[in-house]
């Protein structure tokens, strides 16, 4: 555990972000099929997998939801990436389950797209340019907003802040 990477340390359980790689068994690779919303994140479990090219774990509405046209807009755009044995990994986008709560408030057990949000990404290490973008970013949405904001972290040095939590 790298302490200077978790926030608040020592006042909760280290994340997924406080290590450079999770332990292998706090990370949910693989199940069969969908795992329910209601067994998400159980204890151990650090990271939940929402979407990847695996069909078989991916968390996507039924065919008869309206989200489902979305959803296979979604497919068709990154077919290649799917079908390329070196690229198809760097597709999968996991549920951090410190973020548990607000993923469950806006979503739904019919379809986990989101109707409204805003969306951005961040990455780099602590106190970059790009950390205190995605904060000020966050924090205006919070304040300003009643939209949830979805923000998908590349790489393994950024660690979202604590505050982030009760959003």
């Amino acid at each position: 555990v790298d302490t200077k990477r978790c926030p608040g340390f020592g006042q909760h359980l280290c994340r997924a972000g406080c290590s450079r790689k999770p332990p292998l068994e706090s990370v949910r690779e693989k199940a069969d099929g969908r795992i329910p919303r209601s067994d998400l994140c159980k204890p151990g479990v650090v990271l939940e997998p929402l979407w990847s090219c695996d069909r078989a774990t991916a968390r996507v509405p039924s065919q008869d939801h309206a989200h489902a046209q979305p959803q296979r807009v979604l497919d068709k755009s990154v077919e290649m990436m799917c079908e390329n044995e070196q690229m198809r990994d760097q597709m999968a986008v996991y549920l951090d389950c410190e973020f548990l709560q607000p993923y469950l408030k806006w979503t739904t057990d019919e379809s986990e797209w989101l109707e409204e949000a805003y969306v951005t990404y961040v990455g780099g290490p602590k106190d970059s340019t790009y950390e205190w973008q995605a904060m000020n970013l966050v924090r205006s949405i919070d304040i300003f907003s009643n939209r949830p904001v979805v923000v998908t972290v590349f790489g393994n040095d950024f660690v979202p802040p604590d505050s982030w939590r009760d959003l």
